[in-house]
């Protein structure tokens, strides 16, 4: 929301009228994408990346880093499975401080995505799930653990 304007954009068009800069639009796309979709702020309408990049709602050249941030929704491929965020953590394909960060938004969001189902689930059936161990989700809660990334 521009004041000055009082007009609705989008990320990509605040950072394009440096409204915001590149790097902070990027970060807040790849949080809103970690969460399911990237919403259109004038419509309301729920867009995958892909989607996003055909209307224009986002830049092309950040598609790849979106692709990258909506694997925690559609699950990490890894020898022929689908793995939620803390298991791809757990096989050391997703850095360890970017999957803290990817699930304490998909917590605060309504719970941690199972890929597999395609549904969130609250953190304590997470666990029960395999979605995430106890480890994880005192690792979550710790605020020593929350240095920005």
């Amino acid at each position: 929301y521009i004041e000055a304007s009082k007009n609705k954009v989008s990320l990509a068009s605040a950072a394009k009228q440096r409204v915001i800069d590149k790097t902070s639009a990027l970060a807040l796309l790849e949080a809103q994408v970690a969460t399911g979709f990237i919403i259109d702020p004038i419509t309301g309408k729920k867009f995958s990346v892909d989607e996003s990049v055909i209307s224009g709602l986002v830049d092309y050249e950040w598609k790849t880093r979106l692709l990258e941030a909506e694997k925690a929704v559609l699950g990490y491929l890894f020898s022929g499975k689908k793995l939620s965020v803390y298991q791809a953590v757990e096989s050391r394909i997703l850095e360890r401080q970017k999957g803290k960060n990817i699930l304490e938004t998909q917590i605060a969001t309504g719970g941690v995505i199972d890929p597999v189902r395609s549904v969130r689930i609250p953190p304590e059936i997470a666990v029960e799930l395999g979605l995430l161990n106890n480890t994880m989700l005192k690792y979550l809660h710790e605020p020593s653990s929350n240095k920005k990334s």
